[in-house]
């Protein structure tokens, strides 16, 4: 209960002082009042309980990072260790993939230089007219 309640209810009960009208609307706010608290103390208690929820979820998410973490650690030991083996298997298989996928290259063939005047005629000079 509020401090204001609480001051309410240690003084006397005027309602034998006050008028019928004016002691039914104090009943009213008395039983309103009543009802806000009853609420919020409601409202507490469903707010600890899903903070109590809250905090359990998160207790099992840290439980499962933990777990994650060991198992990365594992998995980067394993690498560690199988690292020559994996560079090994990797070239080879590289190496493998390169005769296997790629087409055999075509020999180099070399253009065929067309002959200069100069040339013909030094070279055949028989066959030569002009």
């Amino acid at each position: 209960m509020t401090k204001s309640s609480n001051k309410r209810k240690q003084s006397p009960e005027p309602a034998a002082v006050l008028p019928p009208a004016i002691a039914a609307a104090l009943a009213a706010l008395k039983a309103e009042d009543n009802a806000r608290e009853l609420r919020a103390a409601e409202h507490q208690k469903e707010t600890s309980a899903q903070i109590a929820s809250l905090q359990e979820e998160v207790r099992s998410m840290k439980e499962e990072l933990a777990s994650v973490k060991s198992t990365v650690k594992r998995i980067d030991s394993i690498i560690t260790q199988a690292g020559p083996v994996y560079t090994f298997l990797g070239q080879l298989y590289s190496s493998r993939a390169d005769t296997e996928d790629s087409p055999t290259p075509a020999p180099e063939v070399q253009p065929k230089r067309r002959k200069t005047h100069t040339q013909s005629a030094s070279g055949n000079a028989g066959l030569h007219l002009f």
